[in-house]
């Protein structure tokens, strides 16, 4: 189940549309592949714009990840499945070219969220 949420007006960004477009279909793709403890698989994508920035929140309820592994996730190479480990590592180098920040938070058991946002061209 994916759900998209998002607010009535969103900024303007200036971004490179295919690299970004790319990167979060990878978060995406990792919240679809990931083990859940339910029956259900949920994804939701909230979209919106708080102090002048446009947020993507890309939230499952997987499996989580530990605290210690939290921060490895941006590491080229790291991987907890059979795959080349360079999908998080993409995502936050083509976030950062573009100007814009990502944040993992994750409870084992509970899920993921992956929070990206850009400054607005009006800010």
């Amino acid at each position: 189940k994916i759900a998209l949420n998002y607010s009535a007006y969103l900024p303007q960004i200036y971004v490179n549309k295919i690299r970004v477009s790319r990167a979060l279909l990878n978060i995406v793709e990792n919240a679809i592949v990931v083990k859940t403890n339910s029956d259900v698989k949920e994804i939701n994508i909230d979209v919106y714009t708080d102090q002048g920035y446009l947020f993507i929140e890309i939230k499952d309820n997987g499996i989580g990840i530990s605290p210690e592994n939290l921060e490895s996730v941006w590491e080229a190479g790291y991987s907890t499945k059979q795959s080349t480990g360079l999908g998080l590592y993409f995502v936050k180098k083509i976030v950062e070219d573009n100007d814009g920040m990502v944040k993992i938070e994750s409870e084992p058991g509970i899920g993921t969220s992956v929070k990206v946002c850009f400054p607005s061209i009006e800010r």
